[in-house]
């Protein structure tokens, strides 16, 4: 199976028709798309996806003029849940259970607003999610210092750190420890990477390759590299 994760850039707008040729030639199984927003350039997209063969869409239901995100799909649904529903960050993260495993599809806040999400309501979300085959996919808008960034920049960064104590996989970057590439960069020029794929225990025996395409970002589809993940799910043991 195929994941890609690819931030379209508050809603996509007028570019529409390049991010679903972009989305396309990676031949993807499921889309994750973060800073979705449901107006109707997010209405068109689901169009086009779906006659592109895409015909299973679950969206985290946002506010009005509200980055959020989305999930394409070639292949059937599950359940679909907001499991933050009820708090005013039930937009940021959707659940869609895929095959034999489940997806969760993210976009997090900017600055300090993201500590006080992670802390009061991701970590415990994972920590209710380590133990089941699970991959957490989307816009992270963190990292690590002086690793996914070349300064020390990023908040939510112990938090982001104590997902990986506690077993969580960077699936990128457990396939090349020591090399540097970012998602977006900054109009300093400053390179960061965003976009990342963590994947439960007992899924990270299906990992078989992680790589960013940056042709989106640098064609100006969109700002963001896209994330694709390849998984092997046949002798995952569920």
């Amino acid at each position: 199976m195929r994941i890609l994760t690819l931030n379209i850039l508050r809603g996509g707008n007028q570019r529409i028709a390049a991010l679903v040729a972009a989305l396309r030639s990676h031949d993807a199984d499921v889309l994750v798309l973060p800073e979705y927003r449901a107006n109707d350039a997010g209405r068109r997209l689901a169009s086009l996806l779906a006659g592109a063969g895409y015909g299973h869409w679950a969206d985290a239901d946002p506010p009005p003029h509200t980055n959020s995100v989305a999930v394409a799909s070639r292949l059937p649904f599950g359940a679909v849940t907001r499991p933050l529903e009820g708090n005013a960050n039930a937009h940021r993260v959707l659940e869609v259970e895929v095959g034999s495993f489940t997806l969760g599809a993210v976009y997090f806040p900017l600055n300090l607003p993201k500590v006080a999400f992670l802390r009061e309501q991701f970590l415990p979300l994972a920590a209710s999610r380590v133990d089941q085959p699970y991959a957490f996919v989307g816009d992270w808008n963190t990292g690590r210092h002086y690793v996914d960034e070349t300064g020390a920049t990023f908040f939510g960064v112990a938090e982001f750190e104590s997902l990986l104590a506690a077993g969580w996989t960077d699936a990128w970057r457990s396939l090349r420890p020591f090399a540097h590439e970012y998602s977006w960069y900054s109009n300093a020029g400053n390179g960061f990477r965003l976009d990342h794929a963590l994947l439960s225990p007992s899924l990270t025996p299906a990992l078989v390759a992680a790589e960013f395409s940056q042709q989106e970002r640098l064609d100006r589809a969109t700002d963001h590299a896209a994330l694709v993940v390849d998984l092997d799910l046949g002798g995952l043991a569920v």
